[in-house]
């Protein structure tokens, strides 16, 4: 299983380069899905709930009290393939100050990888919805100080 907390965003790219076709490319995704970490039930709330997802995806972002604070991403799906976008994402948006995760270039970042080939139109708004969140939750922080 992939540990997620050591995998960069350039490994990611790196691996769907390599990989020869779209069935390997979405058993990969599967694959990143299943290492997602556990989730807390009690998280699994309206509140945390993505819209606009055609599975029920949930994501409840938070900061480290380090300094400069991290960002902490944790989400879930009832779909593991929407799993795998989320652990793309969490590797993504995992780490990064409140600044860059508010001004990263997702749709830039997901094209290296190749990813929105793989999604209908109803799961890539879930994905821009899952990410529309974090990076609120980002732009929210960075406007508090």
């Amino acid at each position: 299983m992939t540990d997620l907390n050591t995998l960069t965003f350039d490994d990611l790219v790196d691996e769907f380069r390599e990989l020869d076709d779209r069935d390997a490319e979405l058993e990969r995704l599967l694959e990143l899905g299943e290492s997602l970490p556990e989730f807390p039930a009690g998280e699994k709330t309206e509140a945390n709930r993505v819209h606009g997802c055609l599975s029920q995806a949930w994501v409840a972002p938070t900061f480290t009290d380090e300094q400069p604070p991290r960002l902490r991403v944790q989400a879930d799906s009832d779909s593991l393939i929407v799993a795998g976008v989320i652990a793309v994402l969490r590797v993504m948006f995992q780490g990064l100050t409140a600044a860059e995760a508010a001004s990263l270039d997702v749709r830039g970042a997901l094209a290296r990888i190749g990813l929105e080939r793989h999604l209908s139109p109803q799961r890539r708004n879930g994905l821009y919805g899952i990410v529309r969140r974090i990076q609120e939750f980002a732009r929210h922080r960075v406007a508090a100080g």
